[in-house]
């Protein structure tokens, strides 16, 4: 079950990144999010559309790879 983007909860979140044998391809995107993350902890939803001057699709395809690839967590429902 996805969760539901439209709840205006954090999502994302930064995590360590661990070694893998295979490369894990990183976007332009995804690095201005992870440096984001580095600085600020969480955004939510919202604040990841703004950031990147992209719509709420976009923003939750971005967050869905970096969370299958291990670059982010979710922490919904978590108030810190």
């Amino acid at each position: 079950m996805l969760p539901n983007m439209n709840a205006g909860e954090s999502f994302v979140k930064e995590t360590a990144l661990t070694y893998s044998a295979e490369p894990v391809r990183i976007t332009a995107q995804m690095k201005r999010v992870a440096e984001y993350l580095k600085l600020h902890g969480e955004m939510t939803g919202d604040e990841l559309q703004e950031f990147l001057h992209v719509k709420k699709t976009r923003a939750y395809v971005l967050a869905k790879e970096m969370r299958d690839r291990g670059i982010i967590e979710d922490r919904i429902g978590s108030t810190g």
